[in-house]
Order: C-alpha cells, then structure tokens, then sequence
C-alpha cells in the first residue's frame, strides 16, 4: 500500500502460494487470510505474505478466525465459505475476498501513510454522488462505484472544496477553479482559505463569495473572522483555522501551527500586493 487509493487490487485471491483465499479476518492491526491448504498469510503494507505467528498452521485448511485473549485463533475445522468474503476494520477500511482478487477501499476515516495532506469530499451533484480524493497537491475524481473521472495535480497549495452557490468550487494557491466534470480556472486573485456558506475567509478577512469572484471589491468589504487571533508583529493580521494560523505581513503571507513555520506566500508566488486601501481593485477572474 504504497498510496492511498479509493479501491485496490491485490490480484488473484487463489495463490498464496496455491490455494484459494476462503476465510479473512482482521486482528492485531492487520488482515490475516486463511487459505484452502496453506495456512495464514497476512496483508502487509507492501504484499501478501505468510503470516510467521501461525507457522505451524503452513498446511491446514484455515476454515475461519476466532479471537481470544491473545488474539486471533485460525480454525482447521468448519466449512467453506462462500466469495464474497467480506471483512472490515475499525477505521471502516472494507476488504472484499472472491474469484477475482482481495480488493480495499477505504473509506472517509482511513490513513494514508505518507507525509503528504490527504482525505476524502464526497459529493452529490444533480443527483450523482462523486469523491475527490486528495493526495498532496493532487485531485482524483471517482465515481460512486470507484471510477475515476479525472485526475489533476495543482500548482502549490490547495485550500478548501466545498459546494456553494455557484457551484463545488475548489480554492487553491493557483486560483479558484469549478467543477464541470472536470476542473477549469474561474478566477484567481486572495488566497480563499476556508469556504462557509455565502462567504469565505481570505487574509485581509471574511468577504462575501459573490463580491470576491465579480473582481469588485475594497478594503471595506471584509469583516473580522469569528475566530481570530491578535496580531503579533510582524503581522498585521492573524486568522486562525482550526490549529493553523494565517498571518499576513509585509512580507506576504505565512502559515504555520505551534511546530512552527509551515509554508510562506509572497508576491513571487503570485500573491497581490494588500497594502491597505480604500480603492477598487480588478483582475480577480484571471
């Protein structure tokens, strides 16, 4: 399990090393498979190998599992299961075992190993439900039955994606972009950290959605947060989202948590100059 993906292939359930997958069963933070002849094997981060706790049972018939104080027991009596063989773990992770393979699809709770921002939108638009996986700075869009629509890598940060108004709007460092079975570019200009219903937050504050795509705007447009943190020199003003501040200064914008600095934002990354002003300012729906 190299990355996260919504569903994934493990191959052929028969073959491990030449029989058929007929019991499953997840126990000490793992799945273990019980085969028609040879013994457990156990679904490692990488591959399926044999399971070296149950060495002895290398040649039995491993009709099911049975937990007791010291974990699982493989049962050598019983009888056959019929495929599918369905197994889930406590973070809603699902293991499917028939003729065709071991499959997994994760679900919204699940962990992706991996340094990278990850996780899972789902979505119903006009009446189809589709999910946006997110891996880094990457996109994937799949249908309801795991079908991937689109696949798009963005240009530095991504922020938020949420349905609004005008459509499921996905805000990036890049610019704003909508979704029409598949993302185009509907503007660029603040940074849109968090969208929340009619408004969204930006650095200078809180704007209605509507005046930040027009391009239209002033300084006297944008209201306080509700969660805010008092700014600090050199930051004229710090936002706070969940444990993540957002502090914009002469220098730009720069983010970080209570480990320290995260990433910066400045004019050589595209960020406009905010100096404070009462003028109109255009060019938002680039």
């Amino acid at each position: 399990m190299a990355e996260i993906t919504l569903a994934q292939n493990y191959g052929p359930a028969q073959g491990f090393p030449s029989d058929p997958v007929i019991s499953a069963a997840w126990g000490d933070s793992a799945l273990y498979l019980g085969t028609q002849g040879s013994g457990v094997y156990v679904l490692t981060k990488e591959r399926i190998v044999p399971a070296k706790q149950f060495k002895e049972f290398e040649r039995s018939i491993i009709y099911d599992f049975t937990e007791s104080d010291s974990g699982l027991v493989p049962l050598t009596k019983g009888s056959l299961s019929a495929y599918p063989i369905l197994v889930s773990n406590q973070r809603g992770t699902r293991f499917t075992i028939d003729g065709n393979g071991l499959s997994v699809k994760f679900s919204d709770a699940a962990v992706s190993l991996g340094s990278d921002p990850a996780g899972i939108w789902r979505m119903t638009l006009g009446g189809e439900r589709l999910n946006f996986l997110r891996i880094g700075s990457e996109i994937i869009a799949l249908d309801s039955a795991g079908i991937e629509l689109d696949r798009r890598r963005f240009k530095g940060v991504l922020f938020d994606l949420a349905p609004t108004d005008y459509g499921l709007l996905l805000s990036a460092e890049s610019g704003y972009y909508k979704w029409f079975n598949g993302w185009v570019k509907v503007g660029s200009g603040l940074p849109i950290f968090a969208f929340d219903g009619p408004t969204v937050r930006t650095p200078l504050g809180v704007i209605v959605l509507k005046e930040l795509l027009d391009g239209n705007w002033a300084m006297d447009d944008f209201s306080s947060p509700s969660e805010r943190t008092p700014a600090q020199e050199p930051y004229f003003d710090v936002d706070t989202i969940g444990t993540t501040y957002y502090g914009f200064g002469p220098n730009g914008l720069e983010v970080f948590d209570s480990t320290g600095a995260l990433f910066s934002i400045t004019s050589a990354r595209g960020l406009p100059a905010m100096g404070p002003t009462g003028s109109r300012v255009h060019g938002c729906n680039g």
